[in-house]
């Protein structure tokens, strides 16, 4: 390997990658929950949660190649970059029509779960427990007791970055 490049790969429980294993590469950008990085070879080491948005990397003959993970864990060492990601999706794999109804859908279950919280709160506070708890509409849509807000809130996080993902979308230059 040369001293202009390190190695590469990403790991996910549902994928197998091959196309991203032990790969030669001379940087690697990407969002961690404190910021933005960009991983050179002889990069200090490092340990990062990853926040759900892109991930670039370059190849030795300058290819630049794009791919949206949901969230994860990057290992930055000198000589290597390894990412355990939640999920991995591919710039075709991403509708951003799909991806907006999702964010869409995931921001009105949250605001349907803090009405649900608030209600009950109020219930509570007026002793009314013969009421018994609040429950979601009967007509199809998901019971929002079904997710804690924390999920919501990552789900929303997914399907903003897939949207903003998506949106980027050929706008970098390849070779």
């Amino acid at each position: 390997m040369s001293e202009k490049t390190f190695q590469f790969t990403v790991v996910t429980p549902d994928k197998d990658l091959k196309e991203f294993q032990d790969i030669p590469v001379t940087a690697v950008n990407a969002r961690g929950v404190e910021g933005e990085f960009t991983a050179l070879p002889g990069h200090m080491p490092f340990l990062t949660d990853l926040d759900a948005d892109d991930v670039n990397i370059v190849t030795p003959d300058g290819r630049r190649l794009r791919f949206f993970v949901s969230g994860g864990f990057v290992e930055v060492l000198p000589e290597r970059v390894t990412i355990l990601a939640d999920t991995v999706e591919m710039e075709t794999e991403i509708d951003e029509e799909r991806a907006s109804q999702d964010m869409a859908k995931y921001l009105k279950l949250r605001e349907e779960r803090r009405a649900l919280k608030k209600a009950q709160d109020a219930a509570k506070a007026q002793e009314k427990a013969d009421k018994g708890p609040l429950h979601a509409a009967a007509d199809g849509r998901m019971d929002v007791r079904d997710l804690s807000e924390a999920e919501i809130d990552m789900k929303i996080r997914k399907a903003m970055g897939r949207v903003k993902f998506a949106q980027k979308r050929g706008r970098l230059p390849s070779k």
